[in-house]
């Protein structure tokens, strides 16, 4: 029964645990509110808050935290303590995070298609523009950085939507590292953190975006750009570059290859920090070279990427969220909150979308679309087979700079051996052609890093 395993933390209920890690667990938990009936809930170690002054900085970075409302960001619902024991619960994004997808790409001998890469680069680069630019309310900016871009802070939800998570809040972790850590051991995941952090620097927004070039190398590859020991990790980041995504995905367009390197530029000074202006220079070379798909197109193919795991959430979140259990006061004994955002009719809107929604990038429009929108969104970008009239389109057999399979990835055409026909992943554009694609230009800034025009 659903039921046996629930408990109360303050005005939760429990339903079970997502994960564990060093700063505590977070778990799946039924909310006190109509809008928002489901949370992931983070409960932090009760050691934490006995850190000096963190309290203080949890306080007033919660306030900044439950600011923060955008599209491509998981927003925070509620932050508080129960008993002293600190906790946050943040919208429930239903589907898989970046690295959990790139496994099972792995598993299967394939990489990050293409076109999902550029999508997913898109929704992250607009989330961190936007947390990058907030300002107070007097105009004046909070410089606010994520400071943790992994693939485990990039979450894919079955609506073809890529979301931030874990930002701010608990970050403040990172200026107490003398009081939370071993001697020599720094904060963050390694494989992910760029250089000058390592060194001891400053962060800066360029940081961030040396993290997601990392993110989307792993995604389009299965590994991360640097293997090893964690020491070992921190010196190759620090004196080695990574091997050449060509070498690895010589399917994929030079202008892809050349913009993923240019976020792993290890001198900060020569890589992007400006996440809105790379975004728009990413959606224009996207554009020329027909690489923006819709997010239903996403959202359709990761559900097939995990069709058995997402038939068993649905159907259990389903349960969850229609489960009525003793009424709770919305504010138990022993729960303090710390801050909680009003309920925005934006942010009310938001919690009524349907799973097939997208925004059209034509227009910016945000619209309702129907299996037909879908299919009149896919056959525009997409030399697709369908099978079966009325069905979605399954398989994307032409593709311009890689494949992107709408079918569970078991479908495509092998070889005895079950790998994947090299025919079918074959390069549209070889290393060190010139820099367009499909007789379609790309801007000037990815042209010139491209192989043989001048890269580094």
């Amino acid at each position: 029964m659903l039921d046996q395993s629930l408990h109360r933390f303050g005005p939760f209920l429990i339903i079970r645990t997502l994960g564990r890690g060093g700063m505590g667990e977070v778990f799946v938990a039924r909310t006190p509110w109509a809008h928002r009936p489901l949370a992931a809930l983070k409960r932090l170690r009760p050691d934490v808050a006995r850190v000096p002054t963190f309290a203080e900085r949890f306080q007033h970075e919660s306030e900044l935290a439950v600011r923060l409302e955008h599209p491509n960001v998981v927003g925070t619902l509620d932050v508080g303590s129960v008993d002293e024991q600190l906790y946050v619960a943040s919208e429930l994004v239903l589907g898989k995070d970046t690295g959990l997808i790139a496994d099972r790409l792995r598993e299967r001998g394939q990489g990050g298609p293409a076109a999902v890469a550029i999508r997913l680069l898109m929704d992250a680069l607009a989330g961190l523009s936007y947390v990058h630019g907030v300002r107070e309310p007097d105009g004046r900016p909070l410089r606010l950085l994520h400071r943790d871009v992994t693939p485990g802070n990039l979450l894919v939800g079955y609506d073809g939507t890529a979301r931030l998570a874990d930002f701010g809040l608990a970050k403040s972790l990172l200026t107490e590292r003398s009081n939370l850590t071993q001697h020599g051991e720094i904060l963050g995941t390694p494989h992910y953190l760029a250089p000058e952090v390592i060194r001891g620097e400053p962060a800066s927004t360029a940081s961030d975006l040396y993290g997601l070039g990392a993110v989307m190398y792993r995604f389009l590859t299965g590994v991360a750009p640097h293997h090893g020991t964690t020491a070992e990790v921190l010196m190759k980041v620090l004196q080695e570059e990574p091997r050449p995504l060509s070498e690895l995905r010589p399917d994929l367009s030079p202008w892809i290859v050349a913009f993923i390197h240019r976020l792993l530029e290890k001198d900060p000074s020569r890589r992007p920090d400006d996440a809105a202006e790379l975004g728009e220079q990413l959606f224009h070379d996207a554009r020329h070279a027909g690489l923006v798909v819709a997010r239903q197109a996403v959202g359709q193919w990761l559900v097939n990427l995990f069709e058995v795991e997402h038939s068993d959430e649905l159907d259990e979140y389903e349960r969850i969220a229609e489960y009525e259990p003793d009424e709770a006061p919305a504010k138990p004994e022993g729960t303090v909150v710390l801050a909680r955002p009003e309920p925005t009719q934006a942010r009310l809107q938001a919690n009524k979308a349907e799973v097939f929604q997208d925004y059209d990038d034509n227009d910016g429009t945000l619209l309702d679309a129907s299996e037909d929108e879908v299919r009149r969104i896919m056959g525009g970008l997409l030399d697709v087979e369908g099978e079966g009239e009325g069905e979605l389109p399954t398989r994307a057999v032409s593709f311009p700079g890689g494949l992107l399979s709408f079918d569970d990835g078991t479908k495509l055409e092998r070889d005895a051996d079950d790998t994947l026909d090299p025919d079918v992943l074959r390069p549209e554009v070889e290393p060190g052609e010139e820099a367009t694609h499909w007789g379609q230009p790309i801007s000037p800034a990815t042209a010139a890093l491209a192989p043989g025009r001048g890269a580094a």
